[in-house]
């Protein structure tokens, strides 16, 4: 419960820290070339425009080296879903998933000839 806690609290301060070196990054290049973006519509967008790139950065890297030991792949190395095609009797057929894994595509591929 102590590991939930700490990496709840990580997740803020990454959001929190990154968010605003980044926010403030930005605010200073927009300042180099003459464009004040404070209050308005484009502050905004570039905030959100950070706080998407944070949850991406976090879901991709950040995510497997916390406190927090949850179930499933440590690392991200596991490969799950993905596009498989081919031609079948003529006709062109075309599996897609992000749930199913690899193995499990080509199985169905291979039952279906």
């Amino acid at each position: 419960m102590i590991r939930v806690i700490l990496e709840l609290f990580r997740i803020m301060a990454i959001f929190l820290i990154l968010g605003a070196v980044l926010g403030g990054l930005v605010g200073l290049i927009y300042a180099s070339i003459g464009i004040n973006v404070d209050y308005t519509s484009g502050g905004w967008l570039v905030g959100f425009a950070i706080i998407i790139l944070l949850f991406v950065l976090y879901r991709n890297k950040l995510q497997f080296i916390g406190w927090y030991n949850g179930e499933g792949d440590e690392n991200g190395d596991t490969i799950t879903g993905g596009l498989l095609n081919w031609v079948q009797d003529g006709t062109y057929v075309l599996m897609m998933s992000s749930r199913v894994s690899k193995e499990a595509m080509l199985e169905i591929a291979r039952s279906m000839k």
